[in-house]
């Protein structure tokens, strides 16, 4: 391979990085996101469903189509204003009723379809609210 045609691969590729990071630049926000995709700050998270507490602290979990409140204690602990609750991109993942016994006047729970709820995580963080997220990824 030539000298040229590598460096311009290289500069290709460096120029696709720095777009994505400049299209997902906020901390603690989410960017582009589609399903089996989730990118939180500028970092893409293949396949795996994400937590996000209400510090900003973040871990990706293991998929599951049925959302209860022990899946939830993680995000839960630092005691959010708004728990959101993306339920997939088609909104099929089945929300438990002991999720639902866990709001209270200092806790808002919001269900719904996984891109309403990043819209909703990112609106509510820009606004200083503490909210914490459980982000279904896929379909």
């Amino acid at each position: 391979m030539s000298r040229n045609i590598l460096l311009g691969i290289l500069i290709f590729i460096a120029l696709l990085v720095v777009g994505w990071i400049a299209l997902n630049r906020k901390a603690q926000r989410f960017g582009i996101s589609c399903a089996g995709l989730t990118t939180f700050g500028a970092t893409p998270i293949p396949y795996f469903d994400i937590q996000v507490r209400g510090n900003g602290e973040w871990r990706t979990v293991h998929k599951t189509q049925n959302i209860d409140a022990e899946t939830l204690l993680w995000i839960t602990e630092t005691q959010p204003q708004v728990l959101i609750i993306g339920q997939g991109y088609d909104g099929k993942s089945v929300v438990q009723p002991d999720v639902m016994q866990m709001q209270s006047p200092n806790c808002k729970i919001e269900v719904m379809k996984t891109a309403e709820a990043l819209k909703l995580y990112n609106q509510l963080r820009d606004e200083k609210t503490r909210v914490a997220i459980h982000v279904r990824s896929s379909g």
